[in-house]
């Protein structure tokens, strides 16, 4: 009663303090339940475990060539118009074209497993895998769904039960920790994400969800003229998340599983940071937004300026701090990933550079999304390569991938602050 009565005072309806509270337990649920898998796990097998949630962020980037996108973008105006067929095709078409990726998927591994070229270990762990793919995709439309809808809180509540569900489930198998694998945990998701997803769809919209007698013509001609856009949204909107995976695809390629392992320990307190950076934008950005519109781009730009250098510098100030702490919760809690304590600090400073990076959203209210997805996609495309190329000569660690990340994170910040300055100034004294 006290939150909600300060809520007031800070301009908040119910709706808004559900949500903040909903997302907030769904946040600490996904950080715990990850912490969990990695003391459920060795090495090893937290190695895997990572390397198949990298394939399934990316299939699920990609497999459905942006309508997905296109359908965040549009689903909100199509409600607001109350524009039925434009609905249907937005939904109907994004798990369409998702689903059709996925059952070529399925026939590529069959197609490999018969022909020897992979075992059939390996078609069982990849076809789980698009299984996983399918049941947090569908969840991702529904989500797209309800906050066209305007139903933030039921959406942040859904997301909240599905972390909860999932780490109770997974705190269960403390009584079994024998029986844990990669593949077991993926299957928890698996299950509790389709169940939810059902569950919801059935109560909410089922006819829309299940249809069957869509028009195959008509949604063929609106798919036709869609998927160019869809694909531009998709270059757009993902050059900066490439990047910033940049570095756990080259440790796929020249990291066994067990320093894999090893790796991703850092990257559970990354996206720690990066959710926290996440929470702090979703405040700023309407702000900065609101501030272009009523006081111009230079107002918006010394702003942005201003809450860059203050988290740039409270990072600093706590980064001994934070490291130590981070290195006694390793030791004490996970002792089989000690090896992990050296690239701890290089972690804490990524998670410093992403928190006060700012710049990135004040480019996209400058509208530089074309200018960021070059910039970056050469930037990654130029890394890559060069790491393939020294690691000819040089066997790399778990460090060394690090380091490999550090850059891009740095290179991320520094051309996102330059590129929000030259806006800065084509803009002076200009409002939206």
């Amino acid at each position: 009663m006290i939150f909600l009565e300060k809520a007031k005072t800070l301009n908040l309806d119910k709706k808004a303090v559900l949500y903040i509270l909903f997302y907030a337990a769904a946040t600490i649920a996904t950080f715990v339940r990850t912490f969990v898998y990695a003391a459920l796990l060795n090495p090893t097998s937290f190695g895997e475990l990572n390397k198949l949630i990298l394939y399934k962020n990316n299939f699920l980037l990609f497999a459905s060539f942006g309508i997905l996108l296109l359908a965040q973008k549009r689903l909100p105006i199509a409600y607001a118009q109350n524009n039925e067929p434009e609905i249907e095709n937005l939904i109907v078409g994004s798990l369409l074209v998702f689903y059709t990726t996925s059952v070529l998927g399925f026939c590529l591994l069959l197609f490999l497993g018969v022909t020897k070229f992979i075992s059939y270990q390996s078609v069982l762990l990849y076809c789980l895998l698009i299984f996983y793919s399918i049941s947090q995709y569908v969840f991702l439309v529904l989500s797209t769904d309800l906050r066209s809808l305007l139903e933030r809180e039921v959406y942040a509540l859904l997301y909240a039960v599905r972390a909860v569900l999932i780490l109770v489930a997974t705190l269960c198998l403390y009584w079994v920790p024998e029986t844990v694998t990669a593949a077991l945990l993926i299957s928890i998701e698996t299950i509790v994400s389709l169940v939810i997803f059902i569950g919801v769809v059935i109560k909410k919209n089922k006819k829309l969800y299940f249809k069957t007698n869509v028009s195959l013509r008509r949604l063929k001609i609106w798919l036709t003229r869609s998927i160019r856009e869809g694909m531009r949204l998709l270059f757009l909107s993902n050059a900066v998340v490439v990047m910033t995976s940049l570095d756990r695809w080259i440790g796929i390629f020249v990291l066994t599983d067990e320093e894999y392992g090893i790796y991703a320990t850092g990257l559970i307190f990354l996206a720690a940071m990066d959710t926290i950076q996440v929470m702090i934008n979703q405040y700023i950005f309407p702000l900065m937004s609101r501030t272009v519109g009523l006081e111009g781009y230079t107002a918006a730009y010394a702003l942005t300026k201003k809450m860059t250098f203050l988290f740039l510098g409270l990072g600093f100030i706590l980064f001994i701090p934070i490291t130590v702490g981070i290195r006694i919760v390793v030791v004490l809690a996970l002792p089989q990933y000690t090896e992990s304590l050296n690239i701890i600090p290089i972690f804490v400073l990524m998670g410093i550079f992403a928190i006060s990076n700012f710049s990135i959203s004040f480019c996209s209210l400058c509208n530089l999304e074309k200018a960021i997805s070059f910039i970056f996609s050469i930037y990654s495309a130029l890394i890559f390569a060069f790491c393939m190329i020294l690691n000819q000569f040089i066997n790399y660690e778990p460090i060394h991938i690090a380091y490999i990340a550090l850059l891009s994170s740095l290179l991320l910040w520094l051309t996102s602050y330059i590129l929000g300055l030259r806006a800065s100034e084509k803009y002076r004294n200009c409002k939206r």
